[in-house]
């Protein structure tokens, strides 16, 4: 297993076991429901000029950040 995908297990394990960014930090969500976070996600994509062709991790990763903050 590559060392970038168990860092990603072990962040995400560590996140479900503290509890979530949005139960800690609500205050830095733009978008704090799943349909308000999803319709996000759709924006940016739709926005977003940067898309490669080929898309890898790291633009799903962006794209999950988009979904907290983008208006």
């Amino acid at each position: 297993m590559s060392k970038n995908r168990t860092r990603c297990r072990f962040s995400c394990r560590n996140q479900a076991r503290d509890g979530s960014d949005l139960q800690t930090n609500s205050k830095e969500w733009e978008n704090p429901s799943l349909e308000m976070f999803l319709e996000a996600m759709k924006a940016w994509l739709d926005d977003t000029a940067t898309m490669p062709e080929n898309p890898q991790w790291r633009t799903f990763a962006t794209l999950l950040i988009a979904g907290k903050g983008y208006e």
